[in-house]
């Protein structure tokens, strides 16, 4: 029983190409996913502002040294790769987000 507490500490990752340079992705674990949606539910509505806190959430839990940034470093960013990167964080964690086209409930037969 002791090892698994010694994996606690172990974070799973792999490298992702980000504007074409490597950074860092990790598994997120229960306690981040949580984190994160608490803070996208405590967002008062959909505002763009509310959008993009949400995505730097998520970027700043599940890629190494993004939370090192601060918001105005973050919005030089350009939007689509910052949605790419956020989308490789949440297949890497399970997470896998819904496709524009694939938004559909499976059909029963």
């Amino acid at each position: 029983m002791s090892n698994l507490r010694n994996l606690l500490s172990k974070a799973i990752t792999k490298k992702v190409k980000f504007m074409g340079e490597e950074v860092e992705v990790c598994k997120l674990t229960i306690a981040q996913v949580e984190r994160i949606q608490t803070f996208t539910k405590d967002a008062s509505e959909n505002s763009e502002s509310d959008i993009f806190a949400s995505l730097k959430k998520i970027l700043d839990e599940g890629v190494t040294g993004f939370s090192d940034l601060t918001v105005e470093e973050f919005k030089q960013f350009p939007l689509e790769e910052l949605q790419a990167l956020s989308s490789h964080v949440t297949e890497f964690s399970g997470l896998k987000a819904p496709s524009a086209e694939g938004n559909e409930s499976p059909k029963k037969t």
